[in-house]
């Protein structure tokens, strides 16, 4: 809520996701904020960093589940030269990491992705100090590189400073799309899944397939919801015929632009009718 009020008044907030990764919605409070721009972290070839926390962001109670796609946007964060404080990660500065500089240390982690995101917010309200800080963030995200992952692993991509600064106004046809919740990843074939996503209430198409070795894809079983955060059902009875993954991929598009987003499930056909079920406990 107080990094929601600030950007209210006016200030860009840029926060790590968190070090937390690979697992599924490990992005810790304050980066979990609603207006925030959440920060991932990738090495200098554009892999996604394995500690890089992971969204997407979920609240509420059972009867009122809500989402955000997070992170927002990824940046480079593996082996980050910076400024040495006292003795700290000596070991990461004169051995090389840093060129032999004594007075710098290289560094991994979403906290040394996250400034590079900071300074190309400096450079854009430097550029234009009429932008909001929502304008700003979407412009960020509207410009960044895909890097061909789910929306809850790269957000909106990776950053790209020199295609974002050189915008002459902020982008008004950005949205957010990803999926975001599929009621768990292991399923049996006697109950129908909900696939539940992140996605433009008005929009031109939306489509899900799935395939078990992303070649043939198909469509028999899904039925398209398209409404609040429910984009599809699936029922596997019948049509899901050896067990393993199955990777299901929705497609939407709007305005002439088409996202993409995907996520795989483990059918089970030794589970019976109700299995598998989520046992609340003290270490569950």
């Amino acid at each position: 809520q107080a990094i929601d009020n600030a950007v209210d008044a006016g200030v860009v907030a840029v926060i790590a996701a968190g070090n937390d990764g690979p697992g599924e919605q490990t992005i810790g409070s304050p980066g979990t904020a609603r207006k925030a721009i959440t920060i991932g972290a990738s090495d200098k070839q554009d892999n996604i960093s394995d500690f890089s926390s992971r969204g997407p962001v979920v609240w509420g109670d059972v009867n009122n589940i809500q989402y955000l796609i997070k992170p927002d946007i990824i940046a480079t964060g593996v082996n980050i030269c910076a400024a040495q404080w006292d003795n700290a990660f000596e070991n990461k500065g004169a051995n090389g990491d840093c060129n032999n500089d004594n007075n710098h240390v290289a560094i991994s982690g979403t906290s040394m992705a996250t400034p590079h995101v900071a300074g190309a917010v400096a450079l854009i309200k430097q550029s234009h100090p009429d932008w909001t800080p929502e304008e700003i963030k979407v412009s960020l995200k509207g410009t960044a590189k895909d890097l061909g992952q789910s929306s809850s692993i790269q957000g909106a991509g990776r950053i790209d400073v020199v295609k974002v600064v050189k915008l002459t106004s902020p982008l008004n046809n950005y949205f957010d799309f990803g999926i975001v919740s599929t009621s768990g990843k292991i399923h049996n074939l006697h109950d129908k899944i909900q696939i539940k996503g992140l996605f433009p209430q008005i929009y031109d198409s939306l489509k899900i397939d799935y395939s078990s070795d992303e070649i043939n894809w198909v469509t028999n079983g899904i039925t398209i919801i398209g409404q609040g955060n429910l984009i599809a059902e699936f029922n596997p009875e019948g049509n899901i015929l050896n067990m393993g993954d199955y990777t299901f991929r929705a497609t939407i598009t709007k305005n002439g632009i088409t996202k993409q987003d995907s996520v795989k499930i483990f059918f089970d056909k030794n589970l019976k009718n109700g299995w598998p079920i989520n046992i609340k406990g003290e270490n569950s």
